[in-house]
């Protein structure tokens, strides 16, 4: 799209070592920039999601976004946070699909999540 970082954008990263202590403090970094979107991704999401009203948020998330109450729904999120679902199981038949179109001789396939993440959990 023709950006060019340090020029036409700036990219402002933070990187908490732990979520809980650092994200506040972090956000007030960012906001204070006057940063025109925030990018979450993981179990920052919720947090940062609960922190700001008017910045628009866009995520990545391991976890059902609907179930968690981060948007209203996939179509619509409403607000000023949209984004991915990575293991919501909406689109688990899909993956599964894609994956037997892969390795069409794979018959049996193990799913490992972190139990830690109850956003995670596959049905």
């Amino acid at each position: 799209m023709g950006y060019v970082e340090g020029r036409s954008v700036i990219i402002e990263q933070r990187w908490p070592a732990d979520i809980h202590d650092r994200v506040p403090e972090l956000l007030r970094e960012l906001l204070a920039l006057n940063v025109q979107v925030i990018v979450a991704q993981g179990a920052v999401v919720p947090v940062v999601r609960q922190a700001i009203d008017a910045t628009p948020e866009v995520f990545g998330y391991s976890g059902d976004p609907v179930e968690a109450g981060l948007v209203n729904s996939f179509g619509r999120p409403g607000g000023n946070l949209t984004g991915a679902a990575y293991m919501s199981y909406e689109v688990n038949a899909k993956r599964l699909e894609l994956l037997r179109g892969a390795f069409p001789h794979v018959g049996r396939v193990a799913i490992w999540l972190m139990r830690a993440d109850r956003n995670a959990a596959m049905r």
